[in-house]
C-alpha cells in the first residue's frame, strides 16, 4: 500500500516576484532586468532561494530584487515613482557572506510581514553588487509616510 503525505504549504501574504538583472553593458536596462520566478508561500520561496546563487555569487554589475507582484523594480512605475529608500551600503572587501546574510535576514523579514502595518508601505527589496562596494535597498511607495518609513528603517 503506498501512503502519500500530503504536506501543508504555507501562504505569505502577498505574491512576490524575484527579479535579476544581469550584466551585459550591450543591452539596455529594460532588456537586462528578467523576472525569475513569482512565488506565493514559504515553500516556493526556499525551493527558488535554495536553488540560486546568493548575491556574493553574482557578476559585478548584477542585481537581485524582490518586489510584490505587478510592481517591477523600476522608479518609474507609478507605484515607486514617489518613493523613497533605505539604503545599506557594504564598503568593498567585506565577506560576501555578510552581504548574503543581511540580504536574507532583510528578505525573510519583508516576505514574512514582519513590518506590521507598515507592510503597506513596502515595494521591494533590491541587491546592488558593485565593485565599489555593493548596496542593499527597501524601497518604500510614500516616502513623505515619514513616521512608517522611520519604523521601516
Amino acid at each position: 500500500m503506498l501512503f502519500v503525505l500530503l504536506q501543508a504549504l504555507h501562504p505569505l501574504k502577498h505574491k512576490w516576484t524575484y527579479w535579476y538583472l544581469n550584466d551585459d553593458r550591450q543591452a539596455s536596462w529594460e532588456d537586462r532586468l528578467k523576472p525569475v520566478c513569482t512565488f506565493s508561500t514559504v515553500e516556493e520561496f526556499w525551493a527558488l532561494y535554495n536553488n540560486i546563487r546568493p548575491p556574493s555569487g553574482l557578476n559585478c554589475l548584477c542585481d537581485y530584487s524582490v518586489f510584490k507582484c505587478g510592481i517591477p523594480p523600476m522608479w518609474e512605475v507609478p507605484e515607486n515613482l514617489k518613493g523613497g529608500r533605505w539604503l545599506i551600503n557594504i564598503e568593498k572587501g567585506k565577506p560576501g557572506e555578510i552581504m548574503d546574510l543581511i540580504w536574507l535576514e532583510i528578505l525573510i523579514a519583508m516576505i514574512g510581514e514582519q513590518f506590521g502595518d507598515d507592510m503597506d508601505l513596502i515595494c521591494g527589496l533590491v541587491c546592488n553588487v558593485r565593485g565599489k562596494g555593493s548596496k542593499i535597498s527597501m524601497w518604500t511607495k510614500d516616502s513623505n509616510a515619514e513616521e512608517g518609513n522611520i519604523r521601516i528603517g
